[in-house]
């Protein structure tokens, strides 16, 4: 034990208290201490030759990106920088290159290196952004001909894990601008526990990535009146009104269950939200697809396709009303839409209300009653009472279809294979993307939409969704991508590679869901712009129909990925959140995920709810007691587990988590002494926390 005397007493108890005791745990008497969490922090392997610099060396617990690597001292690479701070190699980050490494952190966590610049460039620095999971949290310029230490506040709300990244910014070209750095370490100063012990921590909600058993589906697909039969997917809209979930699309029979009877109910039908179950009341009879659906603040059901008639009502083409209990048409709503010119039907691809009106988007020249119809140009808003148009918001869009539409209180923002807007008689290029004024619709100027590959056909885009300051696009060519508001300025871009372009976006509690055709042989890459060239990429994950999408850091959310099965390989056309929370994905789904020897069941949808987000119980009946062999015993009852596995626990000695997954409910803590404190908590399989115990002092 470290003893204190004289007068350097007070430096001693404050050396004392950030000591770390044997096998790295603290000493009893800690009330702080400093954790070092980054592998290979000091670059020291693989180990290279003097005076080598290697790119993209593999073996380092260090990803390398581009222009990045491992450099040993000697190098000329090095002149004019001082002998590396730690060891005798470093990492070098050339103009973009980046280094990453997954770590745990938590609030507080401060991230700690030494870095230099290579002076061989007098135009300029190298400049460094701290990321973590693609959320830059500060940017550094390293030191020239000396070592500069740098901490940098990881500023997270909650535990985690992540991908840290240091990446450089410099963008341009031909100067090669270089940066060094070496001793990189995350730090955490973990504060002392209390004697009544931590309180519990629950997960942020994420929705659970195994379906949910349904009693009913769709099946079959017909192209009749169908303007894209490349589309082989039974299911594209979701609507709900009170407890009953509308489902559209391009199917001919509803399946009740996998040994139920198949009835002939073509391209509209209506589930129980709870139970799936078909609810056999609602039987309304189109002639042509649906595309999308939408319901207004009374509860009618507004339903946009390519049919011609609904219950065999005039007036009723491509956009109709209905009673959400009988599916009969709504009597003096009108405005049903034309594709003049053209032998194709008009088109209602897509739907948004907002306040006092509905938003409809597609490929369609007059809008209203036959009796009065009025000009449109692919883009219009009706009352959500009676269908009437306004004839102050009448933009053109031009060259193609309106895919998507969001309408927010400020703006509309539309997306689409579209490239102009007409105003006025004045024609505004946009290409596939546009942010129009509420009031008239006047185009408002952005930056353009970055396309991913080059073809003018395939610039288009399926899905958008404006959340707070970002506005999230899906499309072509195999493209995710956000974008600032304000301008439109692109922040960051996905790939799904080799297929998959995103169909359709829905948003819940801060995480965008992202429906897509990438199936098991893909993969999704983070900041790349072209779809067919992902070896800049930041990152790599899996991705497969249905992926998650974190819109606070802007980030990928690992470790979610439904096991679900397809049909056509169309996967997720129509993304829908419940008034339960609950995700219903539509499209060509045919199975859900595993459960016993099979798969549970599915036909054109599949639905995910909440994971588990309360906290389990506190271990009762905690002790500690000295080990027959030396140590310390600590034994607690069982908690039991919550269905979705069993529990596990975690013990801390003095302030410090020392077993961070327990199976059994009793451990033997060797470096355990008389005065030790210990706290046991439960962990259950969902990453819930209970509160600890209180303080369990050793004997």
């Amino acid at each position: 034990m470290r003893r204190c005397s004289g007068a350097g007493v007070a430096l001693c108890i404050a050396i004392t208290s950030l000591v770390v005791g044997v096998h790295g745990q603290p000493s009893r008497a800690a009330r702080s201490t400093v954790v070092q969490k980054t592998v290979n922090g000091s670059f020291e392997s693989p180990r290279l030759g003097a005076g080598v610099e290697r790119y993209r060396p593999g073996g380092a617990r260090w990803t390398f990106v581009g222009d990045a690597g491992l450099v040993a001292d000697g190098s000329p690479m090095l002149r004019d920088v001082p002998g590396t701070p730690a060891g005798r190699q470093s990492a070098f980050i050339q103009n973009q290159g980046a280094l990453q490494q997954t770590v745990s952190v938590a609030p507080g966590d401060v991230l700690v290196l030494r870095a230099s610049q290579r002076l061989w460039s007098r135009t300029g620095t190298q400049r460094i952004a701290v990321s973590l999971d693609g959320r830059v949290v500060a940017t550094f310029t390293p030191a020239e001909r000396s070592w500069s230490r740098h901490d940098i506040p990881l500023t997270v709300s909650r535990r985690d894990v992540v991908t840290l990244e240091l990446r450089g910014v410099y963008v341009g070209e031909g100067e090669d601008r270089t940066a060094f750095v070496d001793g990189v370490r995350v730090v955490r100063r973990v504060a002392a526990i209390p004697p009544a012990g931590l309180p519990a921590e629950e997960r942020r909600v994420l929705l659970s990535p195994r379906t949910v058993p349904t009693a009913a589906g769709v099946i079959g697909s017909t192209a009749e009146g169908d303007s894209h039969t490349e589309i082989n997917a039974s299911v594209q809209a979701f609507a709900q009104s009170g407890d009953t979930i509308f489902v559209g699309g391009k199917f001919t029979k509803v399946e009740k269950g996998v040994f139920g009877a198949r009835v002939t109910q073509r391209y509209l039908a209506a589930f129980d939200r709870r139970t799936g179950a078909w609810i056999d009341t609602f039987r309304p009879v189109l002639d042509g697809p649906v595309w999308d659906l939408a319901t207004t603040p009374d509860g009618t059901l507004i339903v946009a396709g390519q049919f011609t008639r609904v219950n065999g009502v005039v007036g009723t083409r491509a956009l109709a009303a209905l009673d959400p209990a009988t599916g009969a048409v709504v009597k003096g709503w009108r405005a049903n839409l034309d594709l003049t010119g053209s032998t194709d039907r008009a088109e209602a691809r897509t739907l948004d209300v907002e306040g006092d009106w509905v938003y409809v988007g597609g490929n369609f020249t007059e809008v209203g009653p036959d009796a009065d119809p009025t000009n449109a140009g692919r883009l219009v808003r009706v009352s959500v009472d009676d269908g009437a148009v306004d004839r102050t918001f009448l933009p053109d869009i031009q060259d193609g279809t309106v895919n998507g539409v969001d309408a927010t209180p400020t703006a509309v923002w539309v997306v689409g294979d579209f490239h102009g807007v007409g105003y006025r008689g004045r024609s505004y290029a946009r290409l596939a993307a546009a942010k129009l004024r509420v009031s008239d619709a006047y185009p408002m100027p952005i930056q353009s939409f970055v396309p991913t590959i080059r073809v003018r056909s395939k610039q288009y885009a399926y899905s958008v969704k404006v959340i707070g300051n970002h506005v999230w696009v899906g499309g072509s060519q195999h493209m995710l991508q956000v974008y600032r508001a304000s301008d439109f300025h692109l922040l960051r871009g996905w790939i799904n590679f080799p297929i998959g372009d995103t169909q359709d976006l829905a948003v819940l509690d801060g995480v965008v869901y992202a429906g897509s055709h990438a199936g098991e042989i893909s993969n999704v890459y983070q900041d790349v712009q072209v779809w067919d060239s992902v070896a800049g990429a930041t990152r790599k994950d899996r991705n497969t129909w249905v992926g998650a999408f974190d819109d606070a850091s802007v980030s990928y959310v690992t470790g979610w990925h439904p096991d679900v099965e397809v049909a056509n390989g169309e996967g997720g056309w129509d993304l829908f959140v419940d008034s339960g929370n609950c995700l219903w994905a539509g499209g060509d789904f045919d199975a859900g995920s595993p459960v016993g020897g099979g798969r549970s069941y599915a036909a054109g949808f599949v639905r995910f709810c909440a994971q588990d987000s309360t906290a389990p119980a506190t271990p009762t009946g905690a002790r500690v007691m000295r080990a027959k062999a030396g140590g310390v015993r600590i034994a607690w009852n069982a908690v039991p587990g919550d269905g979705a596995g069993p529990s596990r626990y975690e013990v801390f000695r003095n302030d410090r988590l020392i077993r961070p997954t327990v199976t059994n409910t009793a451990v033997v803590d060797p470096g355990g002494r008389p005065g030790d404190r210990y706290f046991v908590r439960t962990r259950d399989a969902a990453g819930n926390r209970s509160a600890t115990t209180p303080a369990l002092v050793a004997p």
